[in-house]
């Protein structure tokens, strides 16, 4: 096989390359895999090379990506096409090598048979034909061609006719030599570990071991340079490097290759069952956090992000928790509770609310070279210590002084946008004195040689609700200092090279005390009215103080459908408010759109004595709801959300304001200007028999990191 250029750059030259691969793939295909049989032993030699041909069409398809259309002498259309092309033929190409190797993937049993055979076969010529006795029984083989009845020291009875007693004696003695060997191989090749590797890795030199994400190695010599002799599973050897593995068992080998075992072979497992495990071993995927990790290109206690990863998952969020909740049986609502004098929801009081306003964070560390970051924001909960308990809210924030230090809640164009505000209520019907509020520091950042996104968490804090003699915090400043690591761990700093350490000066202590991470936030009391907003949330909730009176609308209307008759209404109810609002809840710029389209509203259609009409506010929401969320979400032009995309987020925001200057909704559905999504029932109807009708499970550190 030619040897192709790993950094080969231009296109002609990585065609003429592909044009070689491919040609070699039809020769192999059509002159050597038909003399390959089901039972040849040549077929392990042929998986070999078809999976040494596939690595080649990998490495093939990367260069070609990594091309540069600046460097190419073709024009940027034409050489886009050309690439194109050439990628559908290595695409092409792969899978018919992925179609040869699941023909030729190995089976135990065959390798098992041919081992034997191989012993045994410089004794076939010596052996003398013998007429066989009329006592001797002749057994039956299996498909594999072993006798399910006889040990596997009769291993020649069912291959051949007969033998003599002497040939029988020499070949127990030879097999004893045999086991003797095979125990002093095993002793050669002892096993210190077994590691698992973090990253891809290509041999930079000769002698060193390739090894792809997950791969299993087992560890046959360390050195304190870092550089380990390993072996894969495939039996090569070589040097690994040991910044990119990391050790998952001690002193377990993973197969012994020398060692004979013979089990039944009606237990055996076919290799294909085998092999398919193998695969299955592999599937876990490395992030960016932990190539960058393993490069050691992040402050030590610098995590992958454990609020993030579950914020994920529609069943924490917002969008969730107010959804109305019931009980076991499902005939009763936990969290809704109609008031028939005055007509309306009742508000429930919980044993904790408390309002707090995030300040500033100081002295973050930032990510090493290599790394554009994208975001930087605060994922807050309510924790025990040992489970978060409620839902997930994330808030971003704004850098200062060269990135070290964020500040929140800015005014752009006299409007904070509600994804900035760092104004929260938190409240939670428990009186449990370990209950406070988590916040985890996240940055949101992009690998630039890779183009790769990932979020990492650049470590927590926790804020009590209670002071120590037990009563509810008061109007105060924390200034909360930022732990590592995840907050299922204790005791690990953030970054060890900035800490307080005892053997420097008093002045230096001083000075390095004054720059640990720390974040500030103030705690507040709230007035009467204040307080029945709050009564109308959900009883454990997380959120913006702007949205909870909308948050309380939308519990007063979903009370209004299903508990205001004596007969709890189940099932499907086609209802536009609340199909949509709790999906509105997870794109902050909609949200803003309802607090502007509110606002105007509210001067011009809410007076002190309408105010306080229950049905006439109601009203006012409904028609607020409509000309902003529902005609935006209808809208078929609204650019998609990407998260921490500052180009995307603009140009959303800037569709959204133009779609708001149209002050009437009749207006934007007559406009020829705007073009919406075919009607589809399904957005406009709301179903309470899901599972986002009960509160999903705590997140503890089992569920976080199953073992």
């Amino acid at each position: 096989m030619m040897s192709r250029g790993k950094n080969a750059t231009g296109l002609n030259k990585l065609q003429r390359q592909i044009d070689q691969i491919k040609f070699e793939i039809d020769e192999f295909c059509e002159d050597d895999l038909p003399n390959v049989g089901h039972a040849s032993p040549g077929r392990q030699s042929a998986y070999s090379r078809a999976q040494n041909m596939k690595k080649e069409v990998f490495s093939l398809e990367t260069n070609l990506n990594d091309l540069d259309v600046r460097e190419q002498k073709l024009p940027a259309n034409k050489f886009e096409e050309k690439r194109r092309t050439e990628l559908k033929r290595l695409t092409l190409l792969k899978s018919r090598l992925t179609e040869v190797m699941e023909q030729l993937e190995p089976d135990e049993v065959e390798e098992d048979y041919f081992r034997k055979f191989e012993s045994h076969g410089t004794r076939k010529s010596k052996i003398k034909s013998v007429t066989p006795s009329p006592r001797r029984k002749v057994t039956e083989q299996n498909r594999d061609g072993f006798d399910e009845d006889d040990d596997d020291d009769d291993f020649e009875e069912d291959y051949l006719e007969g033998e003599s007693e002497l040939d029988v004696d020499d070949e127990d003695d030879d097999e004893e030599e045999y086991e003797e060997t095979d125990e002093d191989e095993v002793s050669e090749d002892q096993v210190l570990h077994i590691v698992r590797g973090l990253t891809n890795y290509n041999a930079q030199q000769e002698g060193d071991l390739t090894f792809k994400v997950g791969d299993q190695i087992e560890i046959l010599e360390v050195s304190d340079d870092g550089w380990w002799t390993g072996r894969d599973c495939h039996g090569n050897e070589g040097l690994v490097p040991s910044t990119l593995v990391e050790i998952v068992h001690e002193e377990q080998p993973i197969k012994q290759k020398n060692v004979k075992a013979k089990p039944p072979l009606e237990k055996q497992r076919s290799g294909k069952e085998l092999w398919e495990n193998l695969k299955d071993s592999k599937t876990s995927k490395t992030s960016v956090t932990d190539v960058l990790k393993a490069m050691k290109a992040i402050p030590q206690g610098f995590r992958s992000s454990t609020l993030g990863k579950w914020y994920q998952k529609e069943e924490y969020r917002s969008s969730s928790y107010v959804i109305p909740k019931t009980n076991s049986s499902n005939l009763q609502y936990n969290d809704l509770y109609w008031d028939p004098v005055n007509k309306k929801l009742r508000g429930q009081q919980t044993s904790t609310c408390r309002t707090i306003t995030l300040v500033s964070v100081k002295f973050v560390p930032p990510i090493g070279a290599g790394v554009e970051i994208l975001s930087r924001h605060v994922y807050f909960a309510l924790w025990d210590g040992e489970k978060i308990l409620s839902n997930i809210h994330v808030v971003r924030a704004v850098p200062l002084e060269r990135d070290l230090s964020w500040t929140f809640t800015p005014k752009v164009a006299k409007h904070i946008p509600s994804l900035y505000d760092g104004e929260l209520v938190a409240r939670i019907n428990s009186d449990d004195r370990k209950i406070s509020l988590l916040m985890e520091l996240n940055y949101s950042y992009v690998r630039t040689s890779t183009g790769e996104r990932s979020e990492i968490s650049c470590g927590w804090a926790s804020l009590s609700l209670f002071d120590e003699s037990g009563a509810p915090v008061g109007n105060k400043n924390h200034d909360l200092i930022v732990n590592g690591g995840t907050p299922f761990e204790k005791g690990v700093p953030l970054d060890p090279t900035i800490g307080v350490n005892t053997n420097v000066s008093l002045m230096q202590s001083i000075l390095r005390s004054n720059r640990q991470p720390k974040i500030t936030v103030k705690t507040t009391t709230f007035n009467k009215v204040t307080k029945d907003i709050y009564d109308m949330l959900p009883e454990r909730f997380v959120t913006c103080q702007r949205y909870a009176r909308f948050i309380g609308y939308f519990r007063q209307h979903a009370a209004t459908v299903f508990c205001k008759d004596d007969l709890i209404e189940r099932g499907t109810v086609f209802d536009t408010l609340l199909a949509q609002f709790p999906r509105a809840l997870d794109y902050h710029d909609l949200m803003d759109a309802l607090m502007m389209t509110w606002e105007e509203k509210a001067k011009s259609s809410l007076n002190r004595s309408q105010r306080r009409d229950n049905a006439h506010v109601q009203s006012v929401f409904m028609q607020c709801f409509n000309e902003s969320i529902l005609g935006l979400l209808q809208c078929a032009h609204l650019p998609p959300f990407h998260w921490a995309n500052e180009t995307a987020e603009k140009a959303r925001f800037a569709f959204i304001l133009s779609f708001l200057q149209k002050k009437e909704s009749l207006g934007n559905l007559l406009s020829a200007e705007q073009k919406f999504k075919p009607i589809n029932v399904g957005r406009m109807a709301f179903t309470n028999n899901t599972t986002h009708a009960l509160y999903p499970q705590p997140i503890t550190k089992e569920l976080h990191s199953p073992s």
